[in-house]
């Protein structure tokens, strides 16, 4: 009777520890649906509750452009930080309650993700820091347009905005 109580256990706590594993940060569960453009991104921004949020992009020179790299840049993000594509061969992430200097480890991290999907691409990326009510096209476009000089420029350099 004992051993049938402690395999039942046992069983459950297997069970719970498999469920636990899809609430990991990068698990399909949790993961919404990648923005496909500008707008959805100016969307996302609209509506974002968050006093504080952190908006990172990545422009990546490669032959395939950006879109392939959307997947392995999402599965290194927490499940309600939202990614969007931007340009063909520019993507956004925002980063809620962060802080730049977070926010500059995540885009390391996400930079490591892209050279393992996409080993001779380039890589440059900005940092725009908002707020509430603050106008989502302004940022997006005075972000893109650091990120833009700093692929021109060099493509290793981070910018804070």
């Amino acid at each position: 009777m004992r051993a049938r109580a402690e395999g039942q256990t046992r069983v459950q706590a297997n069970d719970l520890l498999g469920l636990l594993r899809w609430l990991v940060p990068g698990t399909a569960l949790l993961m919404g649906r990648p923005g496909q453009s500008r707008r959805q991104l100016e969307t996302h921004l609209k509506a974002l509750r968050s006093d504080r949020f952190v908006l990172l992009l990545l422009r990546v020179s490669s032959e395939k452009g950006a879109r392939p790299l959307l997947g392995a840049v999402q599965r290194r993000l927490r499940g309600y930080d939202f990614v969007s594509l931007v340009e063909p061969d520019a993507f956004a992430v925002v980063l809620q309650e962060i802080s730049a200097s977070q926010a500059q480890r995540v885009a390391d991290r996400l930079g490591g993700a892209v050279k393992t999907a996409e080993p001779g691409a380039r890589l440059s990326w900005a940092l725009g820091v908002g707020h509430a009510g603050a106008p989502p096209d302004r940022l997006v476009e005075a972000t893109a347009r650091l990120a833009r000089a700093e692929m021109e420029l060099q493509p290793s350099a981070r910018q804070v905005v």
